[in-house]
């Protein structure tokens, strides 16, 4: 058998311990002792804020040496059911052991190997989303074994954390309990999704989630010192939206591409945030579904210079933010839409979120944004304070996850889900394969 080589997290110099630890509350005081010496970051990093290296200091007996995987051998190739593949071992003391039981396909994961991107190595283990049973844990975790979890795996380079498999790696940072009234299926088919809108809201677009008990991924990402932050991240996190520029309750945001999971939680969140939303998709098909979402105004895709125009008379000209699921052609039509003008006369900048992919083209009054997914995994305050949130917005009620089509095949069953999603037959709704 070929064997799959563990990848171990990347690091950043001397911070690479203090990420791990770190509270919001750490985190702005930091900020607050870098300020006041001129900028400059200072050893109040170098106290204790240091994790171990933990290597099974609990008893294993329950959980087998090997488990089958799903393996990427070469790209455009499918994915092989593969046997007695070595367990994922824990390197770090946030992290713990998960018994796979059902896994949330999402469209990188048919993508990735018919295109040939997104593999850092070969073979490869694929899957972002999971829930599953914790088996396995330092004593001092906050999650223990039996505890039904939701992870969300953003890190693609470390296979441990990789969804198609028997049992998975999660950090504590990245997961949250499921609650009660949310089916496992249910659970397994929000993690990345929910996180790509949260930080395309938060970080791209600065709004507040504080007064609906969740994040100010504004200030949060500020409290970061430069150097504990991935350099390809850093500029969208410390400047990517002006103070003044944040959205705020009663701004406009247009939506495109509302068929998508991601669209639907953009949506629901915004809402939280009071922030109107005009979405633009096929309204025969999703409208019902995303105006009981939260949708202020339904507008069909299938004219989309009547479409624009639509948005601009409904926001009076003056939209400032917007996000694209589609694809850089629709998100073209968002920049028609968006007053870039009116921003640039006002010495601001309108904001563009495209995450399928942005417009070629750059205009100076127009800020577009890629989603600092990274942050997510790379900066445990954010991934905590998410996941956080997010178990008490499922647990309140106040988050409805999408549709799902829940596949009883295990991993075998992947390949042939996945074809499903190639064929476009999934539209609307998750896809979600149990492992039991």
């Amino acid at each position: 058998m070929i064997g799959q080589a563990e990848v171990r997290a990347p690091t950043w110099g001397v911070y690479a311990d203090l990420k791990r630890h770190l509270s919001v509350a750490d985190l702005k005081a930091s900020a607050a002792a870098t300020a006041a010496v001129g900028g400059a970051v200072k050893p109040v990093v170098e106290m204790a804020f240091r994790a171990k290296e933990h290597r099974e200091q609990q008893p294993r007996q329950s959980i087998p040496t090997t488990q089958t995987v799903l393996l990427l051998y070469q790209p455009r190739t499918r994915y092989a059911l593969t046997p007695k593949h070595d367990t994922p071992s824990l390197h770090f003391e946030d992290e713990v052991l998960v018994k796979v039981q059902a896994v949330g396909l999402n469209p990188i994961d048919w993508k990735a190997p018919d295109f040939g991107f997104g593999i850092p190595t070969l073979p490869y283990i694929s899957g972002r989303d999971f829930v599953g049973t914790v088996v396995h844990a330092h004593p001092s975790s906050p999650f223990q074994p039996s505890d039904l979890v939701l992870a969300v795996s953003t890190d693609y380079r470390d296979v441990r954390k990789s969804a198609f498999q028997q049992y998975a790696v999660a950090h504590t940072f990245n997961i949250c309990r499921v609650p009660a009234n949310i089916a496992p299926s249910a659970g397994a088919s929000l993690g990345v999704a929910f996180v790509a809108a949260a930080l395309s809201l938060g970080i791209c677009f600065g709004v507040d989630f504080s007064p609906s008990g969740g994040p100010d991924y504004f200030s949060l990402a500020r409290s970061v010192p430069a150097a504990a932050l991935p350099p390809d991240v850093l500029h969208e996190a410390h400047a990517g939206v002006a103070p003044a520029e944040r959205a705020r309750p009663g701004d406009w945001v247009a939506l495109w591409g509302g068929s998508s999971t991601t669209s639907l939680y953009v949506l629901q969140l915004a809402r939280l945030a009071g922030l109107r939303v005009v979405a633009v998709g096929d309204v025969a098909k999703h409208g019902a579904r995303l105006v009981e979402r939260g949708a202020a105004l339904w507008v069909d895709s299938h004219d989309p210079a009547r479409a624009v125009e639509i948005i601009r008379g409904v926001t009076g000209g003056r939209l400032r933010f917007a996000v694209d699921t589609a694809g850089r052609e629709s998100a073209a039509r968002l920049v028609e839409a968006l007053d870039v003008d009116g921003a640039r006369r006002e010495g601001a900048r309108a904001h563009l979120v495209g995450l399928a992919a942005n417009p070629k083209e750059k205009r100076d009054g127009l800020a577009m944004h890629a989603v600092p997914i990274k942050l997510f995994h790379e900066v445990p305050a954010v991934g905590r304070e998410t996941m956080a949130w997010l178990e008490r917005l499922l647990a309140e009620g106040l988050l409805t996850p999408p549709e799902v089509v829940v596949e009883k095949s295990g991993l075998a069953g992947v390949n042939a889900a996945l074809d499903r999603m190639r064929r476009g037959e999934i539209s609307g709704q998750r896809l979600v394969v149990e492992l039991d």
